[in-house]
């Protein structure tokens, strides 16, 4: 194995087996490090969203654009967030915190900003 540096991951590298290695796909074995696990770890396969991002009512903080209902997968399991419906504006400093999670009530939260008002999720 070795080091391939880069500045994407946090680690400033990754590694690459260059001799006889194959991943699944017959490409060349690669291996992140990964805090949650404290191990090295093939790259995570990434899944296809089922249906689009849908618009709902409650406005994003910073721009007053609606936010909107992304869905995703995270430890094999389907999550949703609302974000800022401007992908533009979701990429500047202003809107890094702009994320709101399903709580176990059904209500969103969000770790910077607290909690929606009213329940989102009706």
């Amino acid at each position: 194995m070795s080091k391939v540096p880069t500045k994407k991951v946090k680690k400033g590298y990754f590694l690459k087996c260059e001799v006889g290695c194959k991943d699944g796909e017959g490409k060349g074995l690669v291996l992140f490090w990964s805090d949650r696990a404290g191990e090295w770890q093939l790259p995570q396969v990434k899944t296809e969203r089922s249906s689009p991002a849908k618009l709902t009512e409650h406005p994003c903080p910073v721009c007053q654009k609606p936010l909107e209902e992304y869905g995703y997968m995270k430890d094999g399991q389907a999550k949703s967030m609302l974000r800022c419906s401007d992908a533009v504006a979701r990429s500047k400093p202003k809107h890094q915190d702009v994320a709101y999670f399903r709580g176990n009530e059904g209500l969103w939260w969000s770790p910077k900003l607290g909690n929606l008002g009213g329940d989102a999720a009706k």
